[in-house]
């Protein structure tokens, strides 16, 4: 199926293919917005600490907040739009996040920047868990591993575009308050999308009333299901290993290796940017190939890398060129397992709200299991990141190569 077809499906919402290009557009910016408003801001936290007269980790605490917020958003709204729809609620929370913007940009202190960061990431999660959920209502199989692809590209992007936009705003304005103006323009403008482009593709038919204590049991009958958790789980780790990556990677290059800011600022941007090459690639591989069978190489490849990343941070003298290129075997794969896994784990189940609440809160849940373990190794900085990036890779691959392995009929 070409790129001009997402899907024949899509056309049973009475989608013409100019619309169906600007609803995947708006959905596109909907998974965009809070991985791009958790990060716009941090070239800004030594202003922002200097003008409330705080520490740094009181600063880093509102990231935290946004964290948080993301993954009980995608908890709450997921499964509440397959029992209301989605497009009413998907207005609504976006609507809501412009004034959790504006609360943010106008905080008189930073425990109250801190608790509007927590509302912007519950709102913000409801537009990720939401979009997932209307792309899964109108694209199915291969071609939903395609638009998953698309959205996870772009999902990556945003906190690679982040900070450079943050700091030209910041450079222009000369406050760290600019950010959040800048981010409740760019969601107004998405609420009009949604308005203009986005309808309900959830019929009152298929909707499950009840409230949460039905949209529970779903959950429950979900995380009964082998194959569907062997997904969660690879969602969990290989996310965690990213995180590893994150958490360490600016100590590394520039305490280990002795570069610059701007020389570790490239080389973060060139491995972001494998992401997104390798999403767009994957939109063709699922074409051709089987969808698990790209998972599983994926998740085999990025396992070989952690793994061979340990010998060579255990080096007396590491080599940053071998580091590097390891790196890229785990990083750029990110896209390839993420959209795969989010479409296979979808595929289990009628709630796709549900789901899709589940599966996104345990990919932000990667960064809770990775954590404790980057502070308890009592390794240096460069082999514990390597020791938890192997452990992650490891068991993500062998949750979906075993524990999602479905029996032949």
């Amino acid at each position: 199926m070409s790129a001009a077809h997402p899907s024949l499906l899509a056309f049973e919402h009475g989608l013409s293919k100019k619309r169906l290009w600007a609803l995947m557009g708006t959905l596109a910016a909907m998974t965009a917005f809070a991985p791009l408003a958790t990060d716009v801001y941090l070239p800004a936290f030594p202003n922002l600490t200097g003008e409330f007269n705080a520490t740094e980790s009181a600063a880093q605490l509102t990231l935290t907040a946004s964290f948080l917020g993301i993954m009980l958003g995608q908890l709450i709204f997921g499964p509440l739009s397959d029992s209301v729809g989605r497009q009413r609620l998907v207005l609504i929370t976006t609507i809501t996040t412009v004034f959790a913007t504006l609360a943010c940009a106008m905080a008189p202190s930073m425990s109250f920047l801190t608790v509007a960061r927590l509302i912007l990431g519950i709102t913000g999660g409801a537009g990720i868990v939401i979009s997932r959920a209307i792309a899964a209502d109108i694209v199915k199989g291969p071609e939903a591993a395609r638009f998953f692809s698309l959205l996870m590209s772009i999902s990556m992007l945003a906190p690679l575009v982040g900070p450079l936009i943050g700091g030209v705003l910041l450079d222009m304005t000369d406050t760290w308050r600019s950010a959040f103006f800048f981010l409740a323009i760019f969601c107004a403008l998405l609420a009009a999308a949604i308005v203009m482009f986005v309808p309900e593709t959830l019929p009152v038919e298929r909707r499950h009333a009840g409230g949460y204590s039905q949209l529970g049991k779903g959950a429950l009958a979900l995380m009964q299901d082998r194959v569907f958790v062997g997904y969660a789980i690879t969602q969990v780790f290989a996310f965690g290993a990213l995180f590893a990556y994150l958490a360490s990677s600016s100590f590394i290059f520039q305490e280990q290796f002795g570069l610059t800011a701007t020389q570790y600022s490239l080389i973060f941007s060139g491995l972001a940017g494998s992401i997104v090459i390798m999403g767009f690639v994957n939109r063709r591989l699922v074409v051709t190939l089987d969808v698990r069978k790209v998972l599983v190489w994926a998740l085999a490849i990025s396992a070989v890398g952690a793994v061979v990343l340990i010998p060579v941070m255990a080096s007396s003298s590491p080599s940053m060129l071998l580091m590097i290129l390891m790196l890229l075997l785990v990083i750029a794969t990110r896209s390839i397992i993420g959209a795969n896994s989010m479409a296979l784990g979808l595929a289990r189940s009628a709630l796709m709200g549900t789901a899709s609440a589940i599966l996104g809160a345990l990919t932000f849940a990667g960064a809770l299991v990775v954590a404790p373990m980057l502070a308890l190794l009592p390794y240096d900085t460069g082999m514990t990141m390597a020791v938890v990036m192997a452990f992650c890779s490891v068991l993500a691959w062998a949750s979906s190569a075993f524990l999602s392995r479905e029996k032949s009929a």
